[in-house]
């Protein structure tokens, strides 16, 4: 609006409060407004050495806002430098909330993004993905931003169509924000890694397929939301009863969406509909854990028999627990 003004296309009409265009049939070409307005936004960095600019397009595809500890693993890259040289030199960048950068003007962060097509902006977060997946598995994060990295490194690892290593990422996620009891951020982070799974070829493995709705799952139950937990889990279910009819049928899998359903059943008080689903669930459990030690084991004796004690069943409850009990002291005499 104020190169319009300062270039006498518009004005300002005082009764109305509002701006109208003057007749254009006067003025020469080079002073009408151009289809391109980003020639306009972008004018201040015309003379931007190529390697600010590469920092420029970057940024852009990282978003309008960042966290510069984050960011900072981008070291090959020199990336949080040449920011900071961008925001005191150029005006381009600000910092708020702490060490967070964000675009000083949302119009250059929109120019700077239309610059760029879908292959380059691929190629870009390509580039992100590899350099934070290096030193993920270097160690080299450390913990500044830890709990955002793998978030941030799948949204990355999806822009640039790296389809396995984005839901791996995204599982990742969710499992940190659940040991950090952040339910909400873990089952938004399920649903991503669910999304990506119907991009991914060849078609993963039944373990793979059904591990994300069933944690899905049991987020939604730790948040009360129980029908939406109750489909999730009832879906899931029927597609594990189907892949035990398979030759690849994943077993301890079957018993881990069995157990999650009876857990929602139980919080539900619904004690009968969770006893029948352990009822399958233990036997094919104790067929399959054959080490008097397993943890894992263990703990679906215990499942059950804490659905037994809540139904009243209270002589069948102590005697599954105290053979839980008996596993775990095993175990841990083994472990010493």
């Amino acid at each position: 609006v104020h190169w319009a003004l300062d270039k006498n296309l518009i004005e300002y009409v005082e009764n109305h409060n509002s701006m109208s265009f003057k007749s254009l049939d006067a003025h020469p070409d080079d002073e009408i407004i151009p289809r391109e307005l980003s020639s306009i936004v972008l004018a201040a960095f015309n003379d931007l050495s190529p390697i600010l600019w590469d920092a420029l397009k970057i940024a852009s595809c990282i978003g309008y806002s960042f966290d510069a500890d984050v960011y900072n693993a981008l070291t090959d890259l020199g990336f949080i430098p040449k920011i900071k040289k961008l925001a005191n030199r150029y005006d381009a960048f600000e910092k708020c909330d702490g060490n967070r950068y964000k675009w000083k003007h949302q119009a250059v962060y929109e120019a700077v993004k239309s610059l760029l097509i879908k292959s380059q902006r691929q190629k870009i977060h390509s580039m992100i993905a590899e350099v934070f997946e290096r030193n993920v598995k270097g160690g080299m994060l450390g913990d500044a931003g830890k709990g955002d990295v793998h978030r941030l490194l799948a949204r990355h690892c999806s822009l640039a169509q790296k389809w396995d290593s984005a839901f791996n990422q995204y599982m990742e996620a969710g499992k940190r924000a659940e040991e950090t009891y952040n339910f909400t951020e873990a089952t938004s982070m399920y649903q991503e890694a669910l999304s990506i799974q119907e991009k991914m070829h060849p078609t993963p493995l039944p373990r793979s397929r059904l591990l994300p709705t069933v944690k899905l799952g049991n987020c939604l139950r730790e948040l009360a939301r129980y029908e939406e937990s109750e489909a999730v889990l009832t879906r899931c279910l029927i597609e594990a009863e189907r892949t035990m009819s398979e030759i690849d049928g994943d077993e301890q899998m079957y018993v881990h969406v069995l157990a999650s359903l009876a857990t929602l059943y139980q919080n539900e008080s619904k004690y009968d509909d969770a006893k029948k689903l352990y009822e399958k669930a233990l036997p094919i459990a104790r067929t399959i854990q054959e080490s008097r030690s397993s943890l894992w084991l263990a703990g679906q004796i215990a499942g059950y028999a804490e659905i037994l004690r809540k139904s009243g069943d209270l002589a069948s409850a102590e005697g599954l627990h105290r053979e839980a009990l008996d596993i775990r002291s095993l175990a841990a005499e083994e472990g010493s």
